[in-house]
């Protein structure tokens, strides 16, 4: 096998074509490229600090063969739909509102509002999306120029772009919250998932709202939703479970620490330690930033109490020495 020029860690080349019908059918391809309206670079620009016009595509992906991209895929989270960006007038602006203006004055073809709104429905099981990003994906497989998926490295195809599949967020694993079959339904999914025709190298526990696997780390700027606030102490007992199923072979799906609280990944450490420690299983940190200081000794300049949360504010540690740059001591690098 020859070197791949170019590994992506963490790439969502699915997202944007996926948001661009609320039908399979409907879909542009995971190679198209979605060209944003005036209007909507202008929300993106001003609201939603370009998230829109920064996720790739496939074709993007694909400037140089044997590139091998680790696609996380991932189910919108009610939070991020219904978050309010702002309000005005009393009236909170989200992504559904802004994807039913934009049905109202102009083609829509970015952010469908029926697939919206049908997502942040109590109704909609977020396996069930999941599933469909991944066959959405999927089908771009075979079309031209065409991706390999790997299942082990001797599939690597220097001579194309190489995916491999990955997990983020734990959430991805229910079809409901309430009930007392859920769990069942979060272990069976995950099985399932293990057994599944494409392999998953990594998954995460948790992603930017609350999910009951695991604390996740308060990582949301852009939208107020108490759902992004965490709650816990760590990683519960499902997710103890979760983690167990997981790891066990064959078809290992190792974790990704990012999103998990501090206390989760101190917990998770001591689960390798202690119960898989003659194994040494690595630790991925796919997409994460560091503190630059040990979590001993964090800088906190002042904390105070907020209903069931503690806002905490800290003191910027230098940065790499002659860059003029400041490392963020928060608890999700």
């Amino acid at each position: 096998m020859g070197n791949p020029p170019f590994i992506d860690v963490h790439v969502h080349p699915d997202i944007k074509t996926f948001l661009t019908a609320d039908e399979e059918r409907n879909r542009l391809t995971c190679w198209d490229s979605v060209n944003l309206t005036r209007l909507i670079k202008l929300i993106d620009k001003i609201l939603l600090g370009r998230i829109l016009e920064s996720q790739s595509n496939l074709s993007q992906l694909n400037n140089s063969s044997g590139t091998i991209a680790m696609v996380g895929l991932c189910a919108l989270e009610k939070a991020m739909i219904k978050g309010d960006l702002v309000k005005i007038f009393g009236f909170p602006i989200n992504l559904l509102t802004i994807s039913k203006i934009l049905k109202m004055r102009e083609r829509n073809d970015i952010m469908n509002y029926e697939l919206l709104k049908s997502i942040s429905s109590w109704r909609y099981y977020y396996h069930t999306q999941f599933k469909k990003e991944e066959h959405h994906l999927d089908k771009s497989k075979d079309l031209s120029p065409g991706y390999q998926l790997l299942g082990k490295i001797s599939d690597y195809d220097q001579t194309k772009l190489n995916i491999v599949f990955t997990m983020e967020g734990g959430h991805n694993l229910f079809n409901n919250t309430f009930g007392c079959k859920y769990k069942q339904q979060v272990i069976s999914n995950l099985r399932n998932l293990r057994r599944g025709s494409n392999r998953y190298l990594f998954m995460s526990l948790a992603h930017l709202a609350r999910n009951r696997l695991a604390t996740h780390a308060y990582g949301m700027k852009l939208l107020h939703d108490r759902r992004f606030k965490p709650v816990g102490y760590g990683i519960r007992k499902l997710g103890r479970e979760v983690i167990k199923i997981a790891l066990s072979k064959p078809n290992r799906i190792l974790i990704d620490i990012k999103h998990l609280s501090l206390e989760s990944r101190k917990q998770y450490y001591n689960i390798l330690r202690t119960e898989y420690g003659h194994e040494n299983i690595p630790i991925i940190a796919s997409h994460a930033g560091v503190t630059g200081v040990s979590y001993n000794n964090m800088p906190v300049v002042k904390y105070s109490r907020c209903w069931r949360w503690i806002k905490v504010q800290y003191f910027k540690p230098e940065g790499i020495p002659g860059t003029h740059t400041k490392f963020n001591p928060w608890s999700v690098n």
